[in-house]
């Protein structure tokens, strides 16, 4: 993840499915926004999801989905382990790989199982 990307998301697992929005933004790299179609629980600090792209620019808007894998450390800099988030472009509404990312340093990623 690049320095001044910012993000905002809220994304469930419900009886009927995943559901939520996201919008993901970075100076240098465009934007990614729209509704969630897979959120995938991994621990209870620890979840993915991706959405599908209704609307973006540059390289993150010219993919068809987009994937986020977020991680609550419980603790904000500079006293505690700060969260981190892994993002990147999908061309299908799915999540695997290693995409890039690293801590968060401003704000707070909440994961509850």
């Amino acid at each position: 993840m690049s320095i001044g990307t910012h993000f905002a998301f809220s994304a469930h697992l419900g009886p009927n499915g995943p559901s939520g929005y996201a919008v993901v933004s970075d100076p240098a790299l465009g934007e990614a926004q729209g509704h969630v179609c897979l959120y995938l629980p991994q621990t209870s600090n620890f979840a993915a999801f991706a959405i599908v792209v209704e609307r973006g620019s540059g390289f993150y808007g010219s993919f068809p989905n987009f994937q986020f894998f977020a991680g609550d450390f419980g603790g904000e800099p500079p006293s505690g382990t700060p969260d981190s988030l892994q993002l990147g472009p999908r061309f299908a509404c799915g999540v695997g790989g290693e995409p890039p990312g690293g801590p968060v340093v401003k704000g707070n990623i909440v994961v509850r199982l």
